[in-house]
This record gives C-alpha cells, structure tokens and sequence, in this order.
C-alpha cells in the first residue's frame, strides 16, 4: 500500500485575452536566441528573447496551415524526469544530447516548484488541450547565411570575435569565461518556428521514488480539473465549458503556443567557413555547451590526479578542434593508496586519495559515469599488489596513464565522420604518473 498521492499541480492556459497585451505581431518572436537553460519553456519567454540578426524581411517566413489547423485533447505520461525531457525536447526540436536536466531543467522546476533540477526526480502526466491555427516558421536559407539580405547584427559579431580561438586548458572553468558570458548575454538558440493557437496544460508530478501508476494521475485529474482557477474569463472555473470556449477562440484569441529551436552554433557553422577563425569559435561554443555544461564534465581533482577532465582529442587541431571528456584509469596510483590487510586472509587494499573509482549517477534520468576517489572503504586490489609477499603493498597499476573517454562528438567537418569515442581507453596527452616498475614498496 501506498500513501496518499501528494501531487505538483501546474497549469497554463496560453492565450491572447482581451485583458492582456497583444503581441506587437506574429513573426516578433522568430529568429531572435534564447537561452534555454534559463527559461520556461511552458511560458512566455518573450522578454527573455535577444535579437542576432538584422530585421529579417518577410521573404524569410513561411506559414503553414494545412495540416496545422487542429484540436486535440490528450494524455502525456512522464515515467521519470527522462521521459519529461524528452518530450519538451523533441517537441522543441532540440537534439537528444540537449534534452537533458541542464538545458530544460528551469522547465521542469517550475512545473515542480523546486529550486534545483537535483530535486525533479519526478514522474507525472499531463493534460494537454491544444487548438493550433497555423506555423510560422524562419526559411532555413534565412538563418544559414543563404540569403545575402540577412545579415548578423554588428554588435553580435563583434563580440563574437572577441571570443578566444584557442582554448589552451579547456579543462580550467576560466578558460571559457568568455563563452559563458556570451551564452549569458545572447542565449544558446535560435526560435525557428512558432506555432499559433490556444492552449490548456495541466500537469501533476509526483518524487519519482513513489511508484505511482499512470492510472493513479489519470484519476487525479478528474478531481483537478474541477477546482477554480484565476482567469481573466468572469468565470473562475477551468469546468470543461470554458475549456471548450478557450478551444473555439483559437483564432480570434491566438498566442505562441508553442517555439522549435536551431542552436547558435549551428548557424555560425554555416555562415563561416571551414577552418576560419569565427568556423572554430562555433566549434568551441557548441562543445561548451554541450560537453562542459550539458554533459557536465567540470574538473574534479584529487591526489594530485585529474578524476574527471574536459581536454582536447588526440585529433584535434587547431583548425577543427575537438573535445572529450575523460576520467581517469581505476585504481590505484600513487603508493599511499595501497594498504597491507591481514583479515580475513593476507590482502592489498586500494583506498586513499588517488584510488579511483567509477560509478554510475542519475543525471535527469540518465546514467552517466564519473570518477571518485576511493578513501574510505577497502577495495581489494585494483593495481595494488605485493612489494614483498605477505609484508608490504604497493601499487602496480599498469598503463595508469591511460584515461577512459565517456563523453565526445564526432566531427562535422570531416570528409569522413567518425563516431563518439564512448568508452574508449586513450593515454593522456599528459599523464604526470611515473612508471610503475620504478615505484619502491612501502611498509604500511
């Protein structure tokens, strides 16, 4: 038996009332950057939004309405905070390595009420109601540099070149200084489409620990949706009837309802040349982005080892630079991490503060492994080995120098692209370890 079902209730209700501000026109919204670690998705963002490009003329939009003109009533089920991402995500047209607790996380805190996407481990669903009257989207040859006319806002260029070329320890947080305030001051992508309408969203969530069946939140909405809400409608009811009106509005009333993406970076890439000093920045901003933040491969340091490390590939070159994100080889690595232990039987622990280890995390639904150090708990062996047979410990990790790559992309600019290097094992470029043969035993 389960407890009661203790829910997150979030609703909106998009559309233009006659008690709002109308929006200054359709197309305001497209071909201006956001970034989207910093917004509600589910909202308005408009103020939130920057112009990159010089007024884009009218040539550059192009509206859809066959096969966009709809009303539709369903059910979203959300097994885990994964699931949730993934939907925001695609829906957004937003790659899967994007749909991840760092990009849509402010989304997901505000459906939830919390403060950190470490707290969203949820499951729940929601009820969408949705009446779309057409799509307006940004032709593709507006944003890729195609269409002579559209050119990117001086100020934009500008700072985009004041951006570093060369990142000479990308693994240092400092070292992207410069991109982060960037991100922070012109966002990380571009609206390409927007897609007009009306819409009611009412979401429930639960901590994900609870195990909460899909029929448990379909149950909760059938006493949810009876309750007031606040409305600019006289009526201060969300009762199916003003559902209803909401839908048959749809065209008089008619707000964003709901935004695709195309990342900065990718624009960039397209715009300059391969091999040209503003082709590398895009590069670095997209690997930034995605590998630094997203992924999450900050620095983490211990004995004097690099347990996690965001560095260049062996492949990488200065024209076409590209990146990974390694730990370190399990084990031990220094003398101090190798202990003589006498019970049960006659052993070597590894343990100390450069005994690494791996181990699997929750990352919004995704499994990631990451690196620690072992300084606590006995771990049988694991490189440690005997200096003197039954007397002394020491460490014997061979190849300790090697790093396993959890995290690259495969490049683009390539004639022929290679795939991510998950899971490969490469020697560091600078291992800073002595060789283990030249090690001494040390008592313990």
């Amino acid at each position: 038996m389960f407890g009661p079902l203790v829910l997150f209730i979030f609703l909106t209700v998009t559309f233009r009332g006659t008690c709002e501000v109308p929006p200054s026109a359709e197309t305001v919204e497209l071909g201006k950057a956001v970034n989207l670690r910093g917004v509600n998705l589910l909202d308005d963002f408009q103020q939130r939004e920057r112009a990159i490009f010089e007024s884009l003329p009218s040539k550059c939009f192009l509206s859809e309405t066959k096969n966009i003109q709809s009303s539709r009533k369903f059910f979203e089920y959300y097994a885990n905070s994964k699931s949730f991402y993934k939907s925001l995500g695609t829906q957004s047209g937003l790659s899967v390595s994007l749909q991840s607790s760092y990009t849509l996380s402010a989304t997901l805190n505000v459906a939830t009420k919390s403060t950190s996407s470490k707290e969203s481990k949820v499951s729940g669903m929601s009820l969408n109601i949705v009446a779309s009257t057409k799509k307006i989207l940004v032709r593709k040859g507006c944003l890729l540099g195609d269409e002579s006319s559209v050119t990117l806002k001086e100020e934009f260029v500008r700072k985009l070149e004041q951006l570093p070329v060369t990142i000479k320890k990308p693994w240092l947080e400092n070292a992207w200084q410069a991109y982060r305030t960037f991100i922070r001051n012109y966002g990380s992508h571009v609206v390409t489409s927007v897609t007009r309408g009306t819409s009611f969203k009412l979401m429930t969530f639960a901590a994900s620990s609870k195990s909460y069946s899909e029929r448990d939140f379909q149950c909760s909405f059938e006493e949810e949706i009876r309750k007031p809400v606040t409305s600019c409608y006289t009526r201060n009811t969300r009762s199916n009837e003003l559902i209803s009106q909401l839908m048959n509005e749809a065209t008089d009333y008619a707000a964003s309802i709901e935004h695709t993406f195309t990342a900065i970076w990718d624009i960039l890439r397209s715009r300059y040349d391969v091999g040209s000093p503003n082709h590398v920045r895009a590069i670095n901003l997209e690997n930034y982005f995605i590998g630094y933040l997203s992924y999450g491969c900050r620095l983490v340091e211990s004995g004097g080892i690099k347990l996690q490390k965001f560095d260049r590939t062996e492949g990488s070159t200065e024209n076409s630079p590209r990146f990974e994100c390694s730990l370190a080889k399990e084990g031990c690595h220094g003398e101090d991490d190798c202990h003589y232990k006498g019970y049960p039987g006659i052993w070597c622990s590894c343990r100390g503060s450069s005994c690494v280890r791996y181990k699997s995390v929750d990352q919004g639904g995704v499994r990631k492994q990451t690196a620690y150090a072992n300084n606590k708990e006995d771990w049988a062996w694991q490189g440690c080995d005997w200096y003197l047979a039954g007397s002394w410990c020491s460490c014997y990790n061979k190849n300790r120098d090697w790093r396993e790559i959890v995290w690259s992309l495969p490049s683009r600019d390539a004639a022929v692209q290679g795939t991510p290097n998950h899971g490969a094992h490469l020697k560091a470029k600078d291992p800073g370890q002595s060789d283990p043969t030249e090690m001494k035993g040390k008592k313990i």
